[in-house]
């Protein structure tokens, strides 16, 4: 079951990706959880994750909420993959 405040997504460069993709485009090599790699790799970079204002897509993936996908067929920029089942 997803709940409202689950991340579904990110957005990154204006794009929407599915959190495989996003943890990709900054330099995941598929092993471990995506979330995790994003999260951990942004305050590694020096990235405050926890404050979404303090920096741009264009820099960082920012998150998206299940809570803010209005349309139930909404897919990922790159790979096609749906947000949420």
């Amino acid at each position: 079951m997803v709940r409202s405040t689950d991340i579904v997504a990110y957005t990154g460069n204006a794009e929407s990706l599915c959190p495989p993709c996003a943890a990709r485009s900054v330099g995941w090599d598929g092993a471990g959880n995506p979330h995790t790699y994003i999260e951990t790799a942004g305050v590694a970079s020096g990235i405050n994750v926890h404050d979404e204002r303090s920096f741009d897509s264009s820099e960082w993936p920012k998150v998206i909420f299940n809570s803010q996908v209005e349309d139930t067929d909404e897919r990922c920029g790159h790979c096609d993959e749906a947000f949420i089942g």
